[in-house]
């Protein structure tokens, strides 16, 4: 199998992956990604640019698949992207409950610090 083939099938199995997420079990997903990126890019390093008509055949066919990984990808990232958000937010109003008076205004009004 050559490099060519072998990239196809790693971007192949990197689809896959991204197709069959699920947010549950994110963290693992997310690994798994990570690795195939990093068997993707090695290949890609190892790979030779002069193409005969097969062999363009099989990169358009992975140019296609790359868009399709790219969109998925972003999208996990912008599910990342609000978690982190709800969970700043949820930090933020916890502590509010907890001292509410650590966030006082002190905007033209007497407040006295004597509990």
């Amino acid at each position: 199998m050559n490099i060519l083939q072998k990239l196809g099938l790693v971007t192949q199995e990197l689809l896959e992956i991204l197709e069959n997420e699920q947010q549950e079990n994110r963290e693992y997903v997310i690994e798994q990604i990570t690795n195939k990126l990093l068997e993707r890019d090695n290949l890609l390093a190892e790979l030779n640019r002069p193409f005969n008509d097969q062999e363009k055949l099989i990169v358009e066919q992975i140019m296609l698949k790359d868009r399709i990984i790219s969109e998925k990808m972003a999208l996990i990232f912008q599910d990342v992207k609000n978690d982190i958000i709800v969970l700043k937010k949820q930090k933020s109003s916890n502590i509010g409950y907890n001292n509410p008076y650590e966030k006082s205004s002190f905007d033209g009004m007497f407040f006295d610090k004597k509990k």
